[in-house]
């Protein structure tokens, strides 16, 4: 019988952080932690708002970037916002982005 490698050499090895397909750090909690998803990962920016003591988003809330920088998880730049209007924000971003006038780099 072959010995298989562990650990970081074991090819299928996830680390502690991982980041989600949608740009969002995501943290190995463990599946039985309230914020984890069916496989034990949970969004480090829901990690650090409910640790901060704030409410849990609500039906139709959600946790927002304010610098749009999904990496960036400080408590400060995080603020619960409704779901429409956080749709809003994103829609508006698209359109400067895909307009290419309103690039992050090119605004004052």
């Amino acid at each position: 019988m072959k010995n298989r490698p562990t650990g970081a050499r074991n090819p299928r090895w996830n680390p502690a952080r991982s980041v989600s397909s949608h740009g969002y750090l995501k943290e190995r909690v463990g599946v039985g932690h309230p914020l984890a998803d069916s496989k034990g990962w949970a969004y480090v920016h829901a990690l650090v708002w409910a640790a901060s003591g704030r409410p849990m988003p609500k039906e139709g809330e959600t946790i927002h970037h304010v610098s749009a920088e999904k990496s960036d998880n400080r408590i400060e730049n995080l603020a619960l916002i409704p779901r429409a209007e956080h749709s809003r924000l994103h829609a508006i971003e698209r359109r400067r982005r895909s307009d290419g006038r309103f690039a992050p780099e090119q605004a004052a």
